[in-house]
């Protein structure tokens, strides 16, 4: 190693200019990566929530959705707002459609349903659900309120937080790191330099996410935060041996080849240990893994390699400001820590293992997960309105059955109506249901069939003229039926016949604006219902997204359009809980064995001993259950992706400061006995391991805290609860174990020579 140390030093200025060159193009390129906020679009390509999305955006458009509720209104008054709604801005809003999808006369509410053209997630949607609010800022009066849900309404909510939220995260671990480090390091300039360097990673990384075309909005939030303390450990370590060096020799140039060649290993091990615990989130089957892992991976990748080029550069540049700028150290003295591992090396590891082992018991057993990221209610308005709503209209879970369009009316309305009456436990879930047969205005259903008579009533018009109405209808329309016509084609056949235009406005001239609007509505329906190819029936389930009875219902749903329909999708945010379900089943053992045997087979590389690491990963692992039990114990279920991400982050990172310690402790055993050796490592190790574990436990932490987007904060909590039970683990149970264990450590280490200078202490 010491030749590529002289070739780093050697060529310092060039790999400088060249992080230069990196950081300016990576500055320019982060303005144009795509960021995206539909976690759909991870979804198995097998995946009918998937398949059954791409159809309907195929068909029908964009599937943007949003829902409005406005209180003390009337049911003339909400159509005029929702009109108003549709043409705020000229109609280029972004909104495609809104109607009044449901009236309670009781409470005097109205529930507006309004579809948008781009989908739910795009910038244009977030403009679509402004122009809703600045329509309803004009148009309501001081006794009425407006409650506004769905997922356009939680994307857009969702990006405003993480934009007005970030820089306060930033800020914040900023703040904590700095302050740690002046703890932590011995110059007052150290931190700075750490800094530098740790932020020149996350800028690059950053800027060459713009090579994977876009990512999600996880991805984006967490990396920033996340990276300052994943990298933030073997950047000690390359500081703190500089720092040794500098004490053995006033060649600052020499001690950086020292330095660099003394601990290259150690941050390569410990970067990739870091990697191979991302990298397994590339393996999911649910892709949100890959995004994540590729982007944290390349991220901790790009900070090894700023930690091998770049910092060596800026510490030999500050190498005189650091002398200038050095302070006492407020953590010396630590070696009786050492003392406390020899005296309780017999108690810790067995208590540790109880509680690890009745961690893992209670995680298996007691540990709940949930796929919907939920609001806090008492703080957030998304929670507040979505109540409001579901005290009126019940929950909103909207349920959309895609079928071909080569079904008569009767047949179609019989399909909605054979849905909408299944039960699941004696009762039914759907509360409304909605397709072109059964879209209503006023009185008249636009799918319902009228003969002469039932049109003279409709209308109150003369039954003669209800008779040359139907009569022409028929010839429009080649209608079989003798008796009856559907409303949608008498309609149809009054606005596009001028004869009858005519007729009607000598007769019944006051027929014409309603006709006029049932044609509006009829063309609103058209186009929400019915596509070249499909028609597609909407329903509303009184059931939350994750309940067991919306579950449930979704089976017999599947199972009746099974036995009824040749070619069906169901898009349904439930069906997507239940695909969900069954992927994150293997992808959690999946995740979780590729993570360890990846990281077992790296530190076995690094220390060529078969026992270290299994020593390691199982102390790891069982802090990882620690941390998982908590959760259970206090009632808290965890989101998926927290977990998957979380027990990625814990195992792969922190494993980093059993690393450190173990390299120490090796090296120690060089020319100590056991009990010295592990003094010296701890005294080695010890400011390292507590300002890496702290900076992430504090940095995660801060990540739950502000945070108000459930998935984004749940990671943080996990991440940062499950790094101090790690370094924990690391500071007063790994070294007893090392103690116990040190002849399996030791064995046939034909590398190094032994002095045992207490003959006492079992070898």
């Amino acid at each position: 190693m010491k030749h590529f140390s002289n070739f780093v030093i050697k060529n310092r200025y060039i790999f400088l200019t060249l992080f230069l060159i990196l950081l300016v193009g990576s500055g320019v390129a982060m303005q144009f990566v795509n960021v995206n906020y539909d976690l759909t679009k991870y979804l198995p390509e097998n995946s009918q929530t998937r398949q059954s999305l791409e159809v309907m955006v195929d068909e029908f458009g964009s599937s943007g959705t949003a829902s409005l509720m406005i209180d003390n209104v009337t049911k003339e008054q909400s159509q005029n707002i929702a009109l108003q709604i549709k043409n705020n801005n000229n109609g280029d809003n972004g909104i495609e459609t809104v109607v009044v999808s449901r009236y309670d006369a009781e409470h005097n509410c109205a529930l507006i349903s309004i579809f948008l053209k781009n989908g739910d997630y795009t910038k244009e949607a977030e403009s679509a659900i402004n122009s809703v609010k600045q329509a309803l800022s004009t148009s309501l009066s001081e006794n009425q309120c407006y409650y506004l849900t769905g997922s356009a309404v939680t994307a857009s909510a969702s990006r405003n937080a993480i934009t007005s939220e970030m820089p306060i995260i930033l800020l914040i671990a900023i703040l904590v790191v700095i302050l740690i480090l002046l703890v932590t390091t011995q110059s007052w300039i150290e931190p700075v330099i750490l800094l530098i360097v740790i932020g020149s990673s996350i800028l690059i990384n950053y800027g060459t996410n713009i090579l994977l075309g876009e990512i999600s909005f996880i991805s984006n939030t967490i990396s920033a935060v996340l990276l300052i303390a994943l990298a933030m450990d073997y950047s000690i370590v390359l500081v703190s041996r500089f720092r040794e060096e500098r004490n053995k020799t006033n060649d600052v140039y020499e001690a950086m080849k020292n330095a660099l060649s003394g601990s290259i290993v150690t941050i390569i091990a410990s970067g990739c240990t870091v990697m191979a615990g991302l990298i397994s989130l590339v393996f999911m089957t649910y892709k949100i893994g890959f995004d994540m892992g590729l982007v944290l991976t390349k991220g901790v990748f790009i900070s090894i390699l700023a930690v091998i080029f770049l910092m060596p550069a800026i510490l030999l540049l500050f190498a005189k400001l650091i002398t200038k700028t050095e302070h006492k150290n407020f953590l010396k003295g630590l070696r009786h820590i050492g003392s406390f591992a020899k005296h309780t090396r017999f108690v810790m590891p067995v208590i540790f293992l109880v509680i690890a082992t009745s961690a893992g018991v209670i995680q298996f057993t007691s540990l709940e997960f949930n796929y919907v990221p939920k609001f806090n209610s008492e703080s957030n308005i998304i929670a507040t309105d979505e109540q409001k709503t579901e005290e009126i209209f019940g929950v909103q879970n909207a349920l959309i059955v895609i079928v071909d369009k080569n079904q008569t009316m009767e047949e179609q309305t019989k399909l909605c109506d054979d849905i909408a009456n299944i039960e699941v436990n004696n009762q039914k879930l759907i509360n409304s249901a909605t397709s072109f047969a059964t879209s209503s205005n006023g009185s008249l259903a636009l799918g319902s069939k009228v003969n002469s008579s039932g049109l003279s009533y409709a209308f109150d018009i003369p039954n003669s003229m209800s008779t040359i109405i139907i009569s022409k209808t028929k010839e429009h329309t080649e209608c079989k039926d003798e008796n009856f016509v559907y409303v949608y084609e008498v309609i149809r056949t009054v606005k596009e016949d001028a004869e009858l235009q005519s007729l009607i406005g000598t007769y019944k001239p006051e027929m014409l604006p309603v006709v006029d609007n049932l044609y509006q509505s009829l063309m609103q329906a058209d186009s929400i219902y019915n596509s070249n190819n499909y028609t597609r029936l909407i329903f509303n389930i009184n059931a939350k997204t994750d309940d067991d009875n919306a579950k449930q219902l979704i089976k017999e749903v599947q199972q009746y359009l099974n036995e009824n329909q040749s070619n069906y999708y169901v898009v349904n945010n439930t069906l997507n809980v239940i695909e969900t379900e069954d992927v994150f089943k293997a992808d959690r053992l999946k995740v979780e064995l590729i993570s360890i045997l990846a990281i077992l087979i790296i530190v076995l590389i690094s220390f060529r001993r078969i026992s270290i690491p299994i020593i390691l990963v199982l102390a790891i692992q069982g802090a990882l259950w620690v941390n998982l039990a908590g959760n259970a114990l206090f009632g808290n279920s965890i989101f998926f992706l927290c977990y998957l991400l979380g027990t990625a982050i814990q195992m792969g990172a922190t494993i980093d400061y059993g690393i450190l310690l173990t390299d120490r402790y090796i090296e120690a055993r060089k020319s100590y006995d056991k009990f010295e050796a592990i003094k010296v490592a701890i005294d080695k190790s010890f400011v390292t391991v507590l300002s890496s574990g702290s900076i992430l436990t504090f940095a995660a932490l801060t990540i739950g805290f502000v945070s108000s987007v459930p998935l984004i904060s749940s990671i943080g909590y996990l991440v940062g609860c499950g790094a101090l039970c790690a370094s924990i683990t690391i500071l007063f149970i790994l070294p007893q174990c090392f103690l116990l264990l040190d002849k399996l450590m030791v064995k046939r280490a034909k590398t190094y020579e032994f002095i045992s200078k207490n003959r006492k202490d079992g070898k």
